[in-house]
């Protein structure tokens, strides 16, 4: 019976070991798939990020990223198909985002080798074409995304069951241990009852000779056995000790595994933070000489250095409005940085578009005046809104700049706000050229820039003043669209939600 008691719980403790090392095993499976999973998208987001820069700048030298994208994407891939082989929904995700995969690096290829071949004219309508494979990038996202989510319940399951068997073993060695002191007690009770009987048996020597030898005889099978179960114990202890190191090697393992989690937790992090540091760093060393230039520029024209010519001064005024150009270029691509990044925040509140519209004016009247143009303005009464004014501010000065800038002297700027269902809708109407329809969607593409019918300026900027508009609208729940007819000017309308109103997405 004894025997049998250590029999089971050796084997309940050597199942314990086997599940524990088993759950162990199975997290750390888990985690391999979710850094494979992590590592695939970054491989495209590094592939994109050089395509992009050789693209816009045709320096070979972005392409450092791209190279070996491909093949380490595919690499991953392949271990995400080799450790979800157990898990059919995961495979099949496994499957979609293998085809994405190859699709969109063969857009990158076939990209890099049309800016390389026929310029980047030829590129840029295809990127128009396919609105820059967005589309093929946001699948691969959202596939990514739902493995990782399926493999993140996995872990927590699988953590949970790790923690259970855990605490399963230990209870059953203290179980063990328990039952082990026990049974010593038993053998220690029988010894003394033993020694007690060979005396008693020793003071009857002459009168029970026969009854003694079998007592002798029963005492040295009981002693053999004895023997046997000590023999047995010693043992079970043995094989209770290096299950026991086996499980401290174990849990080492684990807490190594989670160690290095937190490593690249911190990593990614800090990365963030060096990004948000070059932005702002950015943002200062360019500005910063910019606005000296201006101000220098400033002192010179009220004459503090003597008075000047009549051509220093119109050098003076070029040089004046190109610095103020660049100091716009500079603010347009941080902006979009900013946005990428997702750094942009944005506090929602209730306002009047009729205040948004009245503080716009003052804003553009210079420009209004320079070009001899018209501005008119009306709204509707009680158009409130919920959205960021500071954010919409800012999107009605790229339209209202934008329409001025494609406007011959002598025409006409309108911005014309009311209500539209759920939303109070602001239109930006002006008289230039107008848009060929060919080219309506292509305007809101980062850096790409056209140039509407009969326009002739030289001020061109670098094509994100009407996506960062988009991005922002959209961000407040808002949009901004265009409609325009060639030859008779266009209309840009920018969409906000109307407050007390529930918005139906």
């Amino acid at each position: 019976m004894s025997a049998a008691i250590v029999l089971v719980f050796g084997v309940m403790a050597y199942e314990g070991v086997q599940r524990t090392r088993d759950a162990a095993r199975v997290v750390a499976h888990t985690h391999q798939v979710i850094e494979a999973n992590s590592q695939v998208l970054a491989r495209m987001v590094d592939a994109e990020t050089g395509e992009r820069g050789y693209v816009i700048t045709g320096d070979t030298a972005f392409l450092d990223p791209y190279r070996g994208a491909e093949e380490d994407a595919v690499s991953y891939v392949a271990d995400l198909r080799r450790l979800t082989a157990d898990n059919a929904p995961q495979q099949a995700r496994v499957d979609t985002l293998a085809d994405l995969v190859h699709r969109r690096f063969a857009v990158l290829a076939s990209r890099i080798a049309t800016r390389r071949d026929r310029g980047f004219e030829r590129v840029r309508a295809d990127l128009m074409a396919d609105n820059g494979g967005k589309p093929l990038m946001d699948s691969a996202r959202a596939i990514l995304a739902t493995i990782s989510r399926e493999q993140t319940r996995l872990l927590e399951n699988r953590t949970a069951s790790q923690q259970a068997n855990q605490s399963r073993f230990v209870w059953i060695v203290i179980l063990g241990a328990g039952a082990a002191a026990l049974l010593a007690l038993v053998i220690s009770t029988i010894l003394s009852r033993s020694a007690a009987t060979e005396a008693r048996l020793s003071r009857e020597v002459h009168q029970r000779a026969d009854e003694l030898e079998s007592a002798n005889t029963s005492l040295h099978d009981q002693a053999v056995e004895m023997e046997m179960m000590n023999e047995h114990l010693q043992a079970t202890n043995e094989q209770l000790q290096n299950q026991a190191a086996e499980m401290e090697s174990l849990n080492a393992e684990l807490q190594t595994t989670n160690d290095q989690l937190a490593d690249r937790t911190i990593e990614a992090e800090q990365a963030n933070r060096v990004k948000a540091e070059f932005l702002a760093n950015m943002s200062h060393d360019l500005r910063t000489p910019l606005n000296a230039i201006v101000g220098y520029v400033d002192l010179l024209e009220t004459g503090v250095h003597g008075p000047m010519g009549t051509e220093q001064a119109n050098d003076l005024r070029r040089i004046k409005r190109s610095a103020g150009h660049l100091r716009g270029l500079i603010s347009e691509v941080l902006d979009f940085a900013k946005i990428e990044a997702g750094q942009v925040q944005i506090s929602i509140d209730e306002f009047p578009m009729e205040s948004a519209l009245a503080e716009l004016r003052p804003m553009v009247e210079q420009q209004i005046a320079a070009k001899g143009l018209t501005l008119e303005t009306s709204c509707a009464a009680g158009m409130i809104v919920r959205a960021d004014r500071e954010k919409v501010d800012q999107i009605l000065v790229n339209l209202v700049a934008n329409a001025i800038k494609f406007t011959e002297a002598g025409g006409k700027v309108e911005i014309d706000c009311r209500p539209d269902g759920q939303w109070v809708r602001a239109d930006v109407r002006d008289t230039g050229g107008g848009i060929p329809p060919s080219q309506l969607d292509a305007i809101f593409v980062p850096f790409v820039q056209l140039e509407p019918s009969g326009y002739r300026g030289n001020d061109r900027g670098v094509g994100l003043g009407l996506a960062i508009s988009r991005q922002l609208a959209r961000a407040m729940r808002g949009d901004v669209t265009v409609s325009s007819v060639l030859g008779g000017g266009s209309t840009f309308t920018l969409r906000l939600p109307r407050a007390h109103v529930d918005a139906k997405m």
